[in-house]
Formats: structure tokens, C-alpha cells, sequence
């Protein structure tokens, strides 16, 4: 079994790494302030996954604005910033009661998951080694209670 608690906690630690590594790429203070910004947004929703999931409550705290956009688009390649936004959205459908849409978020972010280590990785391989992959082969399974 998959617990999706701390593969959610899993994504966001792999966004706060990408956006990491992103300051060491910023071109002067307000890009690096952008980048800050972001990581802080990122952390403040991986505090609360339950109250964020709701998009007013994101919207009310500026959380659905593109201010933190630096940060994930590199060289024009915004597929980290779409990443995060997709498995933001659906992360309220993690435990939806119809099975179809928790499905369908679950495998977001599993795929979201997946795609964020893939960026992540220095392995100069990685397009080779991460095809093989299922998304699920990066879940956190919920461990066996005695």
C-alpha cells in the first residue's frame, strides 16, 4: 500500500530541492527574492496539505499567483512549474470518496513525483535509466503494523 500522506510530503521536499539548486542560477537579487518566495510558498502548503488543497485557500494567501515562477522555469522550460500546479490542484482528490477521481490524483502525483526526481537527478543516464521506471516505484509504502 502506498501511503499518500508522505508521498505528497515526498513531492514538496523534491520541489524545495529544485528551487534550491535554483538559486545558485539566479541572475541578480530580485530573482533570488523570487525564488526565496517560492520555496516559502512551497513549504507553507507542505505544512498543511489539507487546507491548502482547497483553491481559495491558496488564492486567499497568494498562492495561486505566477510570482514564484522564477524559480521553476529554467531556460524557458516551464514543465516544473506545470508539475506542481497539476498535483497541487488534484492533491484535495488524494482521498476523494469516488474511486475514479482519487485515482486520478493519485496518479498525478505519482507522476508528478516521479517527474521532480527525474529533474532532480545528476545521473548523466538519467533518460535511459528513469524510461524504465513506473511512478509508483517512488511512492512511500506505509509501513507493516505489528
Amino acid at each position: 500500500m502506498i501511503d499518500y500522506d508522505a508521498t505528497l510530503q515526498k513531492f514538496f521536499e523534491e520541489c524545495i530541492k529544485y528551487l534550491d539548486k535554483s538559486t545558485k542560477r539566479a541572475k541578480d537579487k530580485i530573482e533570488l527574492q523570487s525564488i526565496n518566495n517560492a520555496i516559502n510558498m512551497v513549504r507553507e502548503v507542505a505544512s498543511n496539505p489539507k487546507k491548502y488543497a482547497d483553491y481559495n485557500a491558496r488564492a486567499s494567501m497568494g498562492f495561486e499567483n505566477f510570482d514564484m515562477s522564477d524559480g521553476f522555469i529554467v531556460n524557458g522550460d516551464n514543465s516544473v512549474l506545470l508539475t506542481y500546479f497539476s498535483v497541487v490542484s488534484s492533491m484535495g482528490e488524494l482521498y476523494n470518496k469516488y474511486a475514479y477521481q482519487r485515482e486520478q490524483a493519485q496518479q498525478k502525483l505519482l507522476k508528478g513525483l516521479k517527474f521532480m526526481k527525474y529533474k532532480n537527478s545528476g545521473n548523466l543516464l538519467k533518460d535511459f535509466y528513469f524510461s524504465f521506471l513506473t511512478p509508483n516505484k517512488f511512492a512511500v509504502k506505509m509501513q507493516n503494523q505489528k
